[in-house]
């Protein structure tokens, strides 16, 4: 088995225009998060402008790009209708539930309409973009991954020497508007320090699956450098549900592969990320919010689920009050106060059930459990695809923990990612690997 599956290049011969794959790749993992870091620079928890605000919340720049893509696609021959038709029947059925659900939610028991409808769109875009993205990636070749994963490593490169420039570049904290930087939301582009962990998870995790998998007689090669960057980042902001994340990929991995990683490659894994903890903890800005513990004579000041226990709770106890369609897409914002600054319950099942009730959660589980299981199928059969599933499974494993499926950034990106993996599955004369 070989992750790097040099023997396969399809499409090699085309420009990147006409490989859909790579531009699709490029968006997620370097146009976007730079668009979005040049569009919301901030050093505080919120742009000045409350317009701009909103828009960094419900993350615009990727919803605008989601239609891009649908747009793109149409030039090049997709059909909503036609795409419909040609989905398996359980799929439309679920679709509709869904949409139904989301239709209902929204127009008739939302306490914000407005609010709950601008994110049922969005959810509905999110949904052509998924059709249209398969649509560009079924039509042609499968680049080699020794393609794709280098367009990944140059957005990690590029957005962590942005964010260290920002950082290192701040101004001095009495010209901000509350007298100080908020390292923790001073991310160029994220929200958070938390999900900028979250993003990072999910890049160490392309990396993390090919250094320790792949057939390379021992060499060191630059997955090696790559991973050593990522898992450093990740370590660097913090984020407990990220770690958390990379250990379990790597576990789903071997179980899935049915082998443990040969010992040298092991070793290789354990070096780099040694190397990653020591350059986190050397450029730790003065902020707790970038500590995965942060302790006071050997006890921890916070608690381990940071609040997420009460959340979860608040915002079960408030669907029931509408257990079969919910409050409205989004209705955790203004339905459930835990006493922290929230959009969302930090948890995917809480978040379906608080949105769109019984009627809404199960068809949305459905199809996305549809997704995950012909994603998974496909990279079984054809293993060098199997880091790119991993960096999906990583976001989709932090949504239990944190909104994952509520922001545009990640759910594009899971989006094509699982697309990607499907597709190469469905192109013409394609190999198995083993």
């Amino acid at each position: 088995m070989q992750l790097r599956s040099g023997a396969y290049s399809g499409g090699q011969a085309h420009s990147i225009v006409r490989e859909p794959a790579l531009v699709l790749v490029a968006l997620i993992a370097i146009v976007m998060p730079i668009v979005s870091a040049l569009v919301y620079p901030t050093y505080i928890h919120h742009m000045l402008s409350p317009q701009a605000e909103f828009s960094r919340l419900i993350e615009l720049p990727f919803v605008v790009s989601e239609v891009a893509v649908v747009l793109w696609a149409g030039r090049q021959g997709f059909d909503l209708s036609s795409a419909w038709r040609a989905l398996p029947r359980d799929i439309r059925i679920a679709a509709g539930v869904l949409l139904l659900a989301i239709g209902v939610s929204a127009l008739l028991i939302s306490n914000n309409f407005a609010y709950s409808l601008t994110h049922s769109l969005i959810v509905l875009i999110h949904l052509v973009f998924a059709l249209a993205v398969y649509h560009l990636l079924a039509r042609r070749s499968i680049p080699a991954p020794d393609r794709i994963a280098p367009l990944i490593a140059v957005g990690a490169i590029v957005l962590v020497l942005y964010t260290a420039w920002w950082l290192l570049t701040a101004p001095p904290p009495e010209t901000q508007l509350y007298g100080k930087i908020e390292w923790h939301a001073a991310l160029p582009g994220f929200i958070s320090v938390r999900h900028f962990g979250a993003w990072y998870a999910g890049l160490s995790s392309v990396f993390a699956l090919r250094i320790l998998f792949a057939e390379r007689d021992g060499r060191i090669g630059w997955d090696h450098l790559f991973y050593c960057l990522t898992a450093a980042a990740l370590v660097w902001s913090g984020t407990r549900a990220g770690v958390l994340a990379l250990m379990v990929v790597v576990g789903i991995a071997m179980l899935s592969l049915r082998r443990i990683p040969p010992a040298r490659n092991i070793g290789h894994a354990a070096i780099l990320t040694g190397f990653a903890l020591c350059l986190a903890w050397i450029a730790i800005p003065p902020d707790d919010s970038f500590r995965l513990w942060n302790l006071n004579e050997g006890r921890l000041t916070e608690s381990i689920d940071a609040g997420r226990f009460l959340a979860w709770k608040l915002g079960i106890e408030r669907w029931t009050d509408s257990p079969l369609f919910g409050w409205g897409t989004g209705s955790f914002l203004w339905e459930v106060d835990p006493g922290f600054p929230h959009t969302q319950p930090h948890n995917v099942i809480v978040q379906f059930l608080i949105s769109w009730g019984i009627m809404g959660a199960i068809p949305a589980f459905w199809l996305l459990g549809r997704a995950i299981r012909s994603a998974h199928t496909s990279a079984l059969a054809h293993r060098e695809m199997l880091p790119f599933l991993g960096m999906a499974y990583a976001l989709l494993l932090q949504s239990l923990l944190e909104g994952m499926l509520h922001y545009p950034r990640f759910i594009e990106a899971i989006i094509v990612l699982l697309a990607l993996v499907i597709a190469r599955a469905h192109q013409p004369g394609a190999a198995t690997t083993h």
